[in-house]
């Protein structure tokens, strides 16, 4: 009989963690369901296009949905890319995307706790439906890029301009975040073609087009639209960052003086900025920015207007894209 109750209080251990691990069981397993159906999610949506921006922006939403709030890092040097969703925090973990050899860039993710070693095997689950979509939408971007490039900076060409803001147009919606475009425009180049020829016209050109790509940042697009004149997307850019980014440009245009032939030609340039408004297309961003160029050119040129509805250049805002490309 003394026996009897340690027994049975043994049992009802026994039952008891029985019936716990059967619980946890049933999480584990509804979790194990819950994470399948997600990366399945993922997969599909990363099937679904082969512009690069949107392939790591589907895979960012999907592990939002696995991993709660986190951060996104992408970046591949080959292209010039650098792609960031999300706050960037602390606990991070990286990893090298490679497919048979070929290098397809460096992904950073982090959050503000640790990650726990089940999520880093869900997460590196996740990174195999990545590879070979991420890797599809670099080919296109490379055999698209020789049709979308000017022969004659290596900039992007204004095809590659108008693709280039629908989908920023797209992204800025769905991010609900701020874009921005600053128009370029050479003043008095014809000027310059007639006084010393087209091939130092063409140099002028390059040397414009070089002053761009190194003002402005890594993630900024910087497009030739047409002769003399220049476009500039700034993402994540409201109309403030814009116009520092756009006198920073004026003022090393004016600061480049070109030699020729003993004398030398001294360079300026108007520009006009415009922010994205909510249900605007591309074709109005880029009328507003043109709208501001066109006030910079009538307020004397070598300078930088602010597109604003009040202003001046609002009045102009339905002339044709760079009005004044000739002068």
């Amino acid at each position: 009989m003394p026996l009897l109750q340690p027994i049975e209080s043994a049992i009802r251990r026994v039952n008891a963690d029985k019936r716990l691990f059967e619980q946890n069981q049933r999480h584990s397993d509804a979790t194990d369901d819950n994470s399948l159906a997600v990366l399945f999610q993922i997969s599909g949506a990363l099937q679904t296009s082969l512009d690069i921006h949107l392939v790591i922006q589907a895979f960012y939403d999907g592990l939002t949905n696995l991993l709660g709030d986190c951060a996104l890092e992408y970046r591949h040097e080959a292209s010039n890319l650098e792609l960031v969703h999300g706050t960037l925090w602390r606990h991070r973990c990286r990893y090298q995307l490679t497919l048979h050899g070929k290098a397809l860039g460096e992904l950073t993710l982090s959050r503000r706790k640790r990650f726990q070693k089940s999520e880093l095997v869900l997460l590196e689950n996740l990174l195999c439906t990545l590879t070979n979509p991420l890797n599809n939408a670099l080919l296109y971007q490379e055999a698209v890029a020789a049709a979308l490039k000017d022969p004659l900076t290596n900039l992007n060409n204004r095809r590659a301009m108008e693709a280039t803001l629908v989908r920023e147009i797209e992204l800025a919606k769905r991010n609900r975040s701020e874009l921005s475009v600053i128009a370029v425009d050479i003043d008095h180049f014809k000027k310059i073609n007639d006084s010393y020829g087209h091939l130092t016209g063409d140099k002028v050109i390059i040397e414009i087009a070089n002053i761009l790509k190194s003002a402005v940042r890594c993630c900024d697009i910087v497009f030739r639209f047409g002769g003399e004149e220049f476009v500039v997307v700034l993402n994540s850019t409201d109309s403030d960052g814009a116009y520092l980014l756009a006198e920073r440009i004026r003022k090393a245009v004016a600061a480049k003086h070109i030699p020729h032939n003993g004398d030398e030609i001294i360079l300026s340039a108007s520009l006009g900025v415009a922010t994205y408004k909510q249900g605007e297309d591309g074709k109005s961003l880029l009328s507003r920015a043109d709208a501001a160029l066109y006030d910079a050119k009538g307020k004397g040129r070598n300078r930088t207007e602010v597109y604003h509805d009040n202003s001046a250049s609002a009045e102009s805002a339905a002339k044709p894209a760079f009005a004044e490309a000739t002068s």
